[in-house]
């Protein structure tokens, strides 16, 4: 609480530039010792508030702008915005620091709206500061129209001539998918800093450009660092490009960070080439968790099982700890390897780190491991106690019902998944194909009825004709009467048009072809 013998200094309307008057350094410090507690940060603040200072003095608003904005996700940006409308005169670092504390709290509309404010009243001008954080806005919401707009600004009031605002600029239109507009406005640029270069190379990057990125990064006229490495290292197309841009880094004599050396890592993988990938990974003085994973999914992508497995070992006896991604992988690897003890101990890990409560590509992994491994049951009970599935959770578990034969169990998964909201796709059908034709087991018509119906349900059309076409003896009344009452129901009148002309022809849906036909009508 605040100090009743505190002595307020008298203020004019107008906010004074001088230093902060006597008094005002102890409010600052209880409003910044209080700062971590939104509770704390209140009282105090209601203290001062019968003072008024809060409102005529900036130094101090902002100080509470700034303490409440940290606490965004407990409705501190509310409390913030209610300062800020009681200044007197709020000035652009007033505005600023609410705008930038939208952002990067996720409150990017938000943001977007102050800014609207900003302008309606009037009285303050947006600085730099201001346009980056609003470019930020506009990059991360995807808002192409507000961002071109605030262009336009830009260029008007000359912010352009600022690299860090150009810069965002350029991020902006690449972050919005229009990587014509972002050369455009790199090409533009009167002063690059080598994040200008980094940012185009890795626009080009993304978008699987290399001949473009490549180009820039040869063309840069500035001292290129760890982060273009990076950049144009995710943007190598295969192994000869990547091993020249490996040599220019050796070249450079550039000492990489972690981020480079995964990059380098990476690309290698993606190459398909282990073996340099490894010598890169055993070339690093520190690896971070991104390393490792890099390494062991790597070996895992091209079937190595074992050495997967003793890498990950060899990364818990090192001083990173596994991830959720490190787990998954790792148990792919043991499926791989036919390693059934290894993966059950590493499931107790799981169980004991807290990643297989809290990671569904986890436990989607355990699914997996247990059907590969020959545990239909143990994949089985894994899948029950799931909590959230996505679509490949489903095809994991249908994948396991094919490999172990259980036609009623995949019945059973199927139209669970669809009541579940998730509709079966091609991967699904694949299973079912599968656990027929692999397994050579003797196809039951009830079967294909029932993966008929579900995928008529579910409205996949073109699957369900696929999948009458393919039945290994003649469709029945029944199966037509399925894919035409799904034609029907989900208003596909030209595909059902088509099947009953097929139904008209067919000895077999001759009794009932004509009520058939009539239901497409």
């Amino acid at each position: 609480m605040v100090s009743s013998t505190w002595q307020w200094r008298k203020f004019d309307a107008a906010p004074s530039p001088s230093p902060p008057a006597p008094g005002i350094p102890a409010i600052a410090s209880f409003i910044k010792h209080c700062s971590s507690n939104l509770a704390g940060l209140r009282k105090v603040h209601s203290q001062i508030k019968r003072s008024g200072i809060d409102s005529r003095d900036r130094y101090i608003g902002n100080l509470l702008i700034g303490a409440y904005s940290s606490h965004g996700d407990e409705g501190g940006i509310a409390d913030a915005r209610a300062v800020l409308v009681n200044l007197a005169r709020p000035s652009v670092k007033s505005w600023n620091i609410l705008i930038a504390a939208c952002v990067r709290q996720g409150q990017e509309r938000a943001a977007l709206e102050l800014y609207a404010a900003m302008n309606c009243e009037g009285r303050t001008r947006p600085d730099a500061i201001t346009m980056v954080s609003i470019l930020s806005a506009c990059s991360i919401l995807g808002e192409l129209g507000a961002g071109k707009a605030l262009h336009e600004r830009i260029l008007a009031d000359g912010f352009d001539s600022n690299a860090i605002v150009a810069t965002a600029v350029v991020t902006m239109y690449f972050k919005c998918s229009s990587i014509d507009r972002a050369r455009k406005a790199f090409d533009g640029m009167k002063n690059r800093t080598v994040v200008s270069w980094n940012t185009m190379i890795t626009a080009y990057a993304h978008r699987g450009d290399f001949f473009q990125a490549m180009f820039l990064f040869e063309s840069m006229d500035l001292e290129r660092d760890c982060f273009t490495y990076s950049a144009i290292l995710g943007a190598a197309k295969d192994l000869k490009a990547g091993r020249k841009i490996h040599q220019m880094i050796l070249a450079s004599g550039i000492r990489l960070d972690v981020a480079a050396f995964n990059a380098l890592v990476s690309m290698y993988v993606r190459g398909g080439s282990m073996g340099e990938a490894r010598e890169a990974f055993e070339s690093m003085t520190i690896r971070d968790i991104v390393s490792w994973n890099a390494m062991i999914a790597g070996y895992v992508q091209f079937g190595y099982g074992v050495p997967a497995i003793e890498l990950y070992e060899r990364m818990v006896s090192s001083p990173q700890k596994p991830n959720a991604i490190t787990y998954a992988s790792v148990l792919a690897a043991c499926s791989i390897a036919g390693d059934a003890t290894k993966g059950r101990k590493i499931h107790s890990k799981v169980a004991v780190s807290g990643a297989y409560d809290s990671s569904i590509t986890v436990q989607n992994a355990l699914v997996n491991f247990y059907a590969k491994c020959g545990s239909f049951g143990e994949a089985e009970s894994v899948f029950g106690r799931m909590r959230f599935r996505d679509l490949f959770s489903w095809n994991s578990m249908l994948a396991a019902c094919s490999k172990h034969q259980k036609c009623d169990a995949m019945e059973l998964i199927l139209r669970q998944q669809i009541l579940e909201g998730f509709q079966p796709d091609q991967q699904s059908l694949e299973h079912f194909s599968s656990m027929l034709q692999d397994h050579y087991l003797q196809p039951v018509p009830e079967h294909y009825r029932c993966v008929l119906d579900l995928l008529g349900r579910a409205g996949l059309l073109y699957e369900a004709e696929a999948l009458i076409q393919s039945m290994p003896f003649q469709p029945d009344e029944v199966a037509w009467k399925c894919l035409l009452s799904a034609c029907n129901n989900h208003g596909d009148a030209d595909r059902g048009a088509t099947i009953a002309k097929q139904v008209l022809r067919s000895e077999s849906g001759r009794s009932a072809s004509y009520v058939l036909v009539s239901q497409t009508r």
